[in-house]
């Protein structure tokens, strides 16, 4: 009976350590191209999973620049890419950094946190537009969402 008893306790335990909780793995992500000068005047984040829409957002962005960066490649079978765009910002010193990107039940999570310069910083007075492109491997969930925090930071 006790012997019993430990086996399915341990099986039990067996199968509740091969279960996967989607919402604790991260996904890798590679940072494709960041800055502070488009042509996107507006905050504004989007998933582009076609490489159809990357090339409209591309020429939305970038095309019409008088020196555009390098469009990079990206294999659409294999990764979506995720858009962020702060907008127009009054100053310069402003960064995006991707805080994680994590599968829910169902979507995907992308995490990011907007950083401004505190009252204490020296910035340019010029106007930035920063802007953050990660590219993200496609998965079994195929819907996206943006979590945005803002940060202050101090300067000496």
């Amino acid at each position: 009976m006790k012997a019993s008893f430990l086996l399915i306790i341990s099986f039990f335990a067996i199968y509740l350590s091969a279960q996967k909780d989607v919402s604790t793995d991260s996904l890798k992500w590679e940072i494709l191209i960041s800055g502070n000068q488009c042509l996107i005047e507006y905050a504004e984040n989007k998933v582009h999973k076609t490489p159809e829409e990357f090339q409209m957002l591309w020429n939305r962005a970038f095309s019409k620049m008088d020196v555009p960066p390098d469009k990079p490649k990206v294999d659409f079978k294999r990764y979506h890419v995720a858009a962020i765009f702060l907008g127009w910002k009054n100053k310069g010193g402003y960064i995006i950094d991707i805080e994680n990107i994590k599968p829910k039940k169902e979507e995907v999570v992308i995490y990011f946190l907007e950083k401004e310069p505190g009252s204490t910083c020296m910035s340019a007075a010029v106007v930035d537009f920063p802007f953050l492109l990660v590219k993200i491997p496609v998965g079994e969930i195929d819907n996206y969402s943006f979590s945005h925090k803002k940060l202050t930071y101090k300067c000496p």
